[in-house]
């Protein structure tokens, strides 16, 4: 593994968000709290409530339709569980993280970002960083947060490299941009 790594980053991927269809509901839900099934022992964090629906992300397990789930304030039961979509029918997505990992961010040259052209023109370098072989991620549905000083942000991959040594892939090098 390549040395030097000194920052901590995020790898967000993004995901699905999921809908479960609910009956015979009691209580109120509220958003952010945990919703597990009785039998199936799934979870997921609740983002909404809607009319006979709980909108979730971060589903950890697959409920089972006909049991229980519930709150610490409510509990109904399962209809059906599937990915939610827009009224136009595409898929809603959110952006899951993974878990902190080491890396270094830098910009090439280590001119911090911004350079002097031949001309006299301010030029801006695109922020770099290196991953661990390890990590998971690739071009699309991934990007990069972290809050390491002189750098604190999230950021999309503009190109990303496979570096490779003796014994294979070494570490990951990335282009970034900040993310909209």
């Amino acid at each position: 593994m390549v040395s030097g790594l000194i920052h901590s980053c995020t790898i967000q991927a993004r995901r699905r968000q999921q809908a479960l269809a609910f009956t015979a509901g009691s209580g109120a839900v509220e958003a952010g709290q945990t919703v597990s099934g009785s039998a199936s022992g799934a979870t997921a964090i609740v983002m909404a409530a809607e009319a006979g629906s709980l909108a979730v992300r971060d589903l950890v397990g697959a409920f089972e339709a006909g049991e229980e789930i519930s709150t610490p304030t409510w509990s109904g039961t399962l209809v059906s569980q599937e990915d939610r979509t827009s009224r136009s029918g595409e898929p809603l997505w959110y952006w899951g993280s993974s878990a902190v990992t080491r890396c270094r961010l830098y910009y090439k040259g280590g001119s911090g970002g911004v350079v002097q052209g031949d001309a006299g023109q301010i030029v801006t370098q695109q922020l770099r960083v290196m991953l661990p072989a390890g990590v998971e991620i690739g071009m699309i549905g991934y990007r990069v947060a972290t809050e390491a000083v002189g750098f604190a942000g999230t950021y999309s991959l503009v190109a990303l490299y496979p570096r490779s040594g003796a014994a294979g892939l070494d570490h990951w090098e990335a282009v970034l941009v900040e993310a909209a």
